[in-house]
């Protein structure tokens, strides 16, 4: 096992609260047979679904990147972090381990800006993220709890063709602003149907996370 070093900048998390059930419905088999839905409220009714936007730099190359991500454990309660539905990259590196491992990640148009206070993130042209970077919003209910599930996830897992994979992940620094959004268009996302016209709960601003990836991916048992 071996640490491959890369950073993000830029890093935004848009979040939206869904129902729990019917987004674990939307899971693959593979994934629902070993995985549970982290919850963010007491009786357990709701999930967050997010998208992360970013730019990645990994192998000597800085790219854009876009991934759909929900909130997990295994089933024993155990490894809490996020399994990746799909992630988007404006890279070569997508095909490559699309093609060679299997994972869900796609070469896609995209691209991130950030000028003064304003953040946007297009794909394919089409802009779907726009953050304001200078404002503060109200603190979401339950601020610290969201955090604690959606921030920082310190597993990764993936599906390939071997089955269900769990990476680890260690950020060296994750210090996070809480941004306002200014508007997001979610319905290329797999979880649309459950988003619909709902706003966002939170949105958290990192400019830039140092991380380790611990490789290969080990298979989930």
């Amino acid at each position: 096992m071996f640490k491959l070093k890369a950073t993000l900048t830029h890093l935004a998390i848009i979040s939206w609260a869904v129902r729990a059930q019917p987004l674990a419905a939307l899971l693959p088999p593979q994934a629902t047979a070993k995985l549970s839905l982290q919850t963010i409220d007491d009786a357990g009714e709701y999930a967050l679904v997010s998208l992360a936007c970013l730019f990645d730099r990994t192998l000597w190359q800085t790219y854009a990147q876009l991934n759909e991500r929900v909130y997990v454990t295994r089933r024993d309660g155990s490894g809490p972090g996020a399994f990746f539905w799909i992630s988007r990259a404006d890279t070569w590196q997508s095909d490559f381990f699309r093609t060679f491992l299997g994972i869900p990640e796609y070469r896609e148009r995209l691209q991130l800006s950030v000028t003064g206070s304003r953040y946007t993130f297009s794909r394919e042209g089409r802009e779907i993220v726009e953050l304001d970077l200078a404002t503060t919003p109200r603190s979401p209910a339950h601020g610290d709890r969201l955090a604690t599930v959606g921030l920082n996830p310190l597993i990764g897992y993936t599906l390939d063709r071997m089955g269900l994979d769990s990476t680890r992940v260690i950020h060296t620094t994750i210090e996070r602003r809480d941004v306002r959004v200014v508007a997001t268009d979610a319905s290329f996302m797999k979880a649309a149907p459950l988003i619909g016209t709902s706003e966002p709960v939170v949105a958290w601003y990192v400019p830039e996370t140092p991380f380790d990836i611990d490789l290969p991916p080990q298979l989930v048992r």
